[in-house]
């Protein structure tokens, strides 16, 4: 599997290899195995999944408002097509450039990531909020409403949420409207609701399959600032992956007062918090050996750095060794063994201080600001 993420801000104050190396490496085979063998599939993985995402919500939807007696089953298949887009979409989270980053901070930077998921933003009363006053069946709900009740992770909490309860404060006016409602209309309302979040998931993947079309050209020739821009993705692995995804539910952060915070898992509702590390970590992996094709790997080779990138793979394959060894499965908590995820979390470290540091300076790449900006 392969993913897209949001790349960090790449216009840092704090700059290595800012000018264009001087060398005779092909970075335009880099940036094409880069293109072709990871995002490319990636996103439109993402939009294939999207597609059988939202029939699947319709079928759930309409079942639900009929109270038909499949309505269970066809939850069901709305809940695993859910997840199919989720880690296909992680993918992408991983290697957020071009027109997935945020114009801001990537040449060909459509924000499209925004659009379809803003983890670690999450807004559970919000979306509860809009079950209670039906404001998600307005027309201009997806174009006005916050991000967070409007993207896979809302979507996520309406599927698989199966009590009948609410996530907002008690004696509010969530509260008193929900104190009305029965269990089958805040189903059948979780659905209709389900519907919107769907059809506008499917709508912004396939937007980025057609903007990556159009940028393709634009990020092969891109030389040494594409793979500045790259780069500047991979810092996912830390921020997120190790630093909040990792970091929170295993009591490693500030973030979380406790000894661990399995609530604060990245999908607590659908359990997929390990799968979701390992895509991230795997769709490093292919960004680094390029796939079948010229990786960052063979560019360190080129500068007589070959015992760097046989450390890297190294590190590499321990951090998903170390995933793949925890206890209970992929689909459990993820915090369920604070001591295994502790082991995920320095594997994971261990990759990221070589790329921080060593990598950096063997392939004069730039550091990205919030990379620059963090010392653990």
């Amino acid at each position: 599997m392969f993913v897209v993420l949001t790349a960090p801000a790449l216009l840092s104050t704090c700059k290595r290899g800012t000018s264009a190396a001087n060398d005779a490496f092909d970075r335009a085979a880099l940036l094409t195995s880069i293109a072709d063998g990871v995002v490319v599939p990636s996103v439109k993985r993402a939009a294939e999944e999207a597609i059988t995402l939202d029939a699947a919500a319709d079928a759930y939807a309409s079942a639900a408002s009929a109270r038909a007696a499949d309505v269970t089953t066809k939850r069901a298949a709305a809940q695993a097509a859910w997840k199919q887009t989720m880690l296909a979409w992680q993918a992408i989270e991983a290697l957020q450039v071009g027109p997935a980053a945020l114009a801001s901070d990537s040449p060909g930077g459509q924000g499209l990531r925004e659009a379809v998921y803003v983890w670690p933003v999450v807004s559970e009363c919000g979306v509860d909020t809009r079950i209670a006053d039906q404001s998600y069946a307005a027309g201009d709900f997806v174009a006005t409403a916050e991000p967070a009740v409007r993207d896979l992770g809302a979507l996520e909490y309406l599927l698989f949420r199966s009590d009948n309860m609410h996530a907002c404060a008690a004696g509010g006016a969530v509260a008193s409207a929900w104190a009305g409602l029965d269990a089958a209309e805040i189903a059948a309302r979780r659905a209709a609701y389900a519907v919107i979040l769907s059809e506008q998931v499917k709508a912004k993947t396939q937007a980025l399959v057609d903007a990556w079309a159009a940028y393709r050209d634009s990020f092969i020739g891109g030389g040494q600032e594409a793979l500045n821009q790259v780069f500047a993705s991979l810092y996912y692995i830390e921020l997120k992956v190790k630093d909040r995804k990792i970091a929170v539910p295993a009591g490693l952060s500030l973030i979380c007062s406790k000894t661990s915070c399995p609530e604060l898992a990245e999908s607590r509702w659908a359990s997929l918090s390990r799968r979701n590390v390992a895509v991230n970590v795997d769709t490093f992996a292919a960004v680094f050996s390029g796939g079948s094709g010229v990786g960052f790997d063979d560019f360190l080779v080129a500068r007589g750095a070959g015992d760097l990138a046989t450390t890297i793979t190294e590190k590499i394959t321990a951090a998903q060794a170390a995933i793949a060894a925890l206890p209970g499965g992929m689909d459990a908590p993820i915090a369920e063994d604070v001591a295994a995820l502790t082991a995920v979390y320095t594997a994971v470290k261990d990759l990221n201080d070589i790329l921080k540091t060593q990598l950096i300076t063997a392939l004069n790449l730039r550091v990205p600001r919030e990379g620059a900006g963090d010392n653990d």
